[in-house]
């Protein structure tokens, strides 16, 4: 967890604040006090959806520019990367990375590592929870931490839905994706760190809302006879696209909190995935979403904002339209409660 002088962070939001009430682009709405903010930059994409080709383009960008964000920054709560492309070494040297990691410690927002367990981020389809643990999750977080970074949060990208997928290569069934992610679990908490946050992310309506209920409450269950925590969080990736009942998606969201599970709502840009696609049209997504889910009476306790598709190319400033920025800040002004 990061340790910060109490006197020099309040004097900073002071600093910042002042800045941004009298900017009438950025005006400072901070989330702090209401419902939270995850801000997840786009991975930077170029001709191939995954693998190398995320080039990670975007987190340079805001880490080489942090003072072109300063009042979208004060109202974010988790920053959240990928693991498996900061530690592509062709896009992020340790020099890079240890001056990064220096900048992000000092701000108030925690620092989250999107991660995989089952999916095929690593070729994890083909071992075993423990084998993709220590062959290739464990060594970049132990890298990161060498080079700096302070890991306040893991989230874990769709292990149920993994086994699901035709391109699934492992065992078959729903109780073996529970009993891998519980052990994966168990391995982050009792081999990296045990009161790291950790959130599960899944996708609906590729899952009823009854199934994501049965995940949670197996998942944590199965965390539960190995003797550690389960998740705090869930994360839910809404295809809206396709069509959805945000009535549903409302009461999931009521039954996650009845469990005392954090509950995160997604939103991107659900109907622009092709490389023509202008930045703009993130921007008008997901305020679409907002206004679709508002409507159906969803208060989620984290707005997420993120993409992985190739929009929003442009990161900062964020007074400029349809930065990533500009994008981030309106959508909160609209739609977090204060």
């Amino acid at each position: 967890m990061k340790i910060r002088t109490a006197i020099g962070m309040v004097f900073l939001a002071i600093l910042v604040a002042s800045s941004c009430l009298n900017n009438p682009v950025t005006m400072l709405l901070s989330s702090k006090g209401g419902a939270l903010v995850r801000m997840g930059p786009p991975p930077g994409r170029r001709d191939t959806p995954h693998d190398e080709r995320c080039t990670g383009y975007p987190f340079h960008a805001l880490l080489q520019n942090t003072d072109q964000w300063e009042c979208v920054r004060s109202t974010v709560d988790y920053f959240e990367y990928p693991d498996w492309i900061l530690n592509q070494q062709q896009f992020f040297s340790d020099e890079e990375l240890v001056l990064y990691f220096s900048i992000i410690n000092t701000w108030p927002s925690k620092f989250s590592l999107g991660s995989s367990c089952l999916k095929g981020d690593y070729n994890c389809q083909r071992l075993s929870a423990e084998e993709s643990f220590w062959t290739y999750v464990f060594p970049m977080w132990i890298r990161f931490e060498g080079l700096g970074a302070q890991i306040d949060e893991l989230t874990i990208d769709e292990s149920f839905c993994a086994t699901r997928k035709p391109t699934w290569l492992g065992p078959p069934g729903d109780d073996y994706a529970v009993q891998e992610t519980a052990e994966w679990i168990y391995l982050v908490r009792t081999e990296f760190d045990p009161d790291i946050e950790i959130c599960s992310i899944e996708p609906y309506p590729f899952f009823d809302i009854d199934e994501l209920i049965w995940w949670i409450d197996e998942l944590n269950a199965a965390c539960d006879v190995l003797g550690v925590d389960g998740i705090q969080a869930f994360s839910l990736d809404v295809n809206w696209n396709i069509g959805v009942s945000w009535s549903d998606v409302a009461a999931f969201e009521d039954s996650c909190q009845a469990r005392h599970i954090r509950f995160e709502m997604i939103y991107w840009a659900a109907q622009h995935w092709q490389e023509t696609d202008e930045d703009v049209d993130f921007f008008n997504d997901i305020h679409q979403q907002g206004r679709m889910y508002q409507a159906a009476g969803g208060t989620p306790d984290v707005y997420s904002i993120q993409n992985w598709n190739y929009i929003p190319r442009q990161m900062v400033p964020e007074e400029e339209p349809w930065s990533f920025t500009y994008s981030l800040q309106s959508f909160v002004n609209t739609f977090v409660p204060k």
